[in-house]
């Protein structure tokens, strides 16, 4: 994992993701000693609707941090398959390097379990 912009480190967003609240269904939890909130939002039209989904992490033990990272999925009128999807992610406050530390060290916990 290189950056917050990497395939990697979204792998690694996901399975925290997953692990802290099984199946989204949650809108806040805590996991990892971190604050995790997540808010939905969704527009349908006729031809299209898209969904975005962002994430905010808070890490209050030093080093403190604060992460947000969003996901936007985009589908045409047929809703068989997105159309365009992105995803980003940048902190707020703290350091980049602190947030892709703690990152990969729960990547090495997970893999370690």
């Amino acid at each position: 994992m290189k950056s917050l912009s990497d395939a990697a480190f979204f792998r690694v967003f996901d399975a925290l993701t997953d692990a802290g609240n099984p199946g989204l269904k949650l809108k806040s939890w805590t996991f990892a000693g971190a604050e995790w909130r997540r808010d939905r939002y969704s527009i349908s039209g006729v031809d299209y609707s898209f969904v975005v989904e962002v994430f905010t992490i808070h890490h209050a033990p030093r080093p403190r941090w604060t992460l947000i990272a969003a996901k936007e999925h985009w589908w045409g009128a047929e809703q068989d398959g997105a159309v365009r999807s992105a995803q980003w992610a940048r902190p707020t406050s703290g350091r980049r390097a602190d947030i892709l530390a703690w990152f990969r060290g729960q990547e090495r916990d997970d893999a370690d379990k």
